[in-house]
């Protein structure tokens, strides 16, 4: 599943398709496997005690449109910041260094971490060639 919504869709699907009681078999199985392999607490309440698949679902949607969006949201947050330090970085060694960067120095770039361009960003104060930057990160 691809998404919040379609995980909770799928998992919806499960609930009804094993509300037969002719499926009581799987469904128990299913319940088990969640205990063994599931997180072990949803919010405060231990998933061991839950013997009912609605329930499960029911707790486990509210969780997902929950969290995820906030993981999601902190995901974007971090890319969003690692863009800004990349852009930063590259204006600045072209202004040092003159517009037309060697190819190496966007590969570079487009690669490292937020550590690392920041790291990379400490070393232009004091550098005086882009290889005193990127120091054994250079590839010319």
């Amino acid at each position: 599943s691809r998404t919040a919504e379609d995980f909770i869709h799928v998992l919806k699907s499960l609930v009804e398709w094993l509300q037969d009681p002719a499926q009581s078999h799987i469904q128990r199985s299913f319940l088990t496997w969640m205990h063994r392999v599931g997180p072990k607490k949803i919010d405060t309440t231990d998933i061991t005690e839950i013997h009912d698949l609605q329930e499960m679902y029911t707790m486990l949607a509210e969780r997902i449109n929950k969290i995820w969006p906030e993981q999601w949201r902190q995901q974007g947050i971090q890319q969003g910041e690692r863009q800004a330090e990349r852009r930063l970085l590259r204006n600045m060694l072209q202004h040092r260094f003159g517009p037309q960067l060697p190819a190496w120095v966007d590969q570079h770039l487009q690669k490292a971490s937020i550590a690392q361009l920041e790291k990379w960003g400490l070393a232009f104060v004091t550098a005086q060639t882009l290889q005193d930057i990127f120091d054994d990160h250079c590839n010319e």
